[in-house]
């Protein structure tokens, strides 16, 4: 994200203009986590483009208290990429996947190559 988006994004739930049971679902998370002391769990933002969905994530991670991590799904082609928009993350950040719709399940974990079957020992 460039620093004009984020300039013209909202940063808290308060500054979100309707989306009002949505934003009630995931405020009502957070604050069950943060009364545990726990980390959020996995929470899945759905919709069609310009809805708002990075919007949600970052607002996710302020009322937290952490960061955002943001990653295009289009551009994590392997394990080591994930592993890259992985490796800084810190307890409780938020990761935020977009385009997730572009994965496939053998897009990160592709078959391994076949093994021929192993002749018993008599």
């Amino acid at each position: 994200m460039s620093n004009h988006d984020n300039a013209l994004r909202p940063i808290m739930f308060s500054d979100i203009v309707g989306l009002t049971d949505t934003k009630r679902r995931i405020k009502v998370s957070i604050d069950a986590a943060k009364e545990r002391n726990e980390a959020l769990g996995h929470v899945l933002i759905d919709g069609a483009k310009g809805l708002g969905k990075t919007s949600i994530a970052l607002c996710m991670a302020n009322e937290i208290g952490t960061s955002l991590l943001t990653a295009n799904a289009a551009t994590i082609k392997s394990p080591r990429d994930l592993f890259q928009v992985l490796k800084d993350i810190e307890p409780r950040d938020v990761i935020f996947v977009d385009e997730s719709v572009s994965w496939t399940p053998r897009h990160l974990f592709p078959e391994p190559p076949s093994v021929p079957p192993r002749h018993p020992v008599v």
